[in-house]
């Protein structure tokens, strides 16, 4: 269908929050490039840590043509036929730690994730309101009988006690889970394995489309896998130093349209 178009066979993965969109704001730059980027034969996806039905509940707002990563690369879902295309579950083990970090500390907000949602134990208000804003919206739900498959487990706490916590939980791991340190505040824990980068492999493939005509964005540090994997690392101006120095590319603010810079170089190259 992209065939004998301008970006046929190019693939954008884009991160979502503060990259793509903010606080339920995406730059018009974004909207009208991405259009464009599309309707010229181009492939448009996002990748996020969002589970599927919060990052479905932005689609009114924007359209992307390819399947989308959820979860930290733990899910890989089409919205266009609304068929879910690969799953990774984290071990039974990890939900047995996290009802023992529940117990042991009394000031942690604890999300799980499944495929389609989100479930919260203990609601604690963290943090500064832009943190807080930024946290998918879920159900409260009591940890002791929560049963459904977790594709990615998230602390939340002040920076001592993150640490405290990170250092338990993969003391627990026993090789079966990995984790992702980033931000003073934030502890996520995923399946082995799993990674936004291996995602963006997973959806270059299903597109036919050679990893080195594949284009990543993001800002922070969970990006780092994706952009080790894509042909070209992009980054916006807001992201972390340390993405600034692994990305190929550092375009504007992502208030600017980070996006569309993306693009417009893009389109440059392809002689547009």
């Amino acid at each position: 269908m992209r065939g004998g178009k301008k970006f046929s066979k190019i693939l954008i993965s884009s991160d979502f929050d503060s990259t793509f969109f903010e606080n339920g704001y995406i730059p018009e730059r974004n909207i009208s490039a991405t259009k464009y980027f599309m309707e010229n034969g181009g492939a448009f996806t996002i990748n996020t840590a969002r589970p599927v039905n919060s990052l479905g509940s932005f689609m009114h707002l924007f359209t992307i043509n390819a399947p989308a990563s959820l979860s930290n690369g733990g899910v890989i879902y089409d919205y266009q036929k609304q068929q879910v295309l690969f799953v990774s579950y984290l071990p039974l083990l990890a939900l047995t730690v996290a009802k023992e970090v529940y117990e042991k500390f009394d000031t942690v907000r604890i999300e799980l994730f499944t495929l389609m949602n989100v479930g919260i134990a203990r609601d604690l208000p963290i943090l500064d309101e832009q943190i807080q804003n930024s946290r998918p919206q879920g159900e409260i739900v009591d940890i002791y009988s929560f049963d459904e498959p977790i594709t990615r487990i998230v602390y939340l706490a002040e920076k001592e006690t993150i640490t405290q916590i990170a250092d338990y939980v993969m003391k627990r791991s026993g090789g079966e889970y990995d984790e992702i340190r980033f931000n003073n505040n934030f502890y996520n824990v995923m399946p082995k394995g799993i990674t936004k980068g291996g995602a963006l492999i997973r959806i270059a493939g299903i597109l036919d489309i050679p990893i080195e005509n594949t284009y990543c964005i993001g800002d922070s540090y969970n990006d780092i896998g994706m952009m080790k994997a894509a042909g070209t690392s992009v980054c916006p101006q807001n992201a972390e130093q340390d993405l600034k120095n692994l990305s190929d590319i550092v375009v504007c603010d992502m208030m600017d349209g980070a996006v569309a810079d993306l693009i417009e170089y893009i389109d440059r190259r392809t002689g547009g």
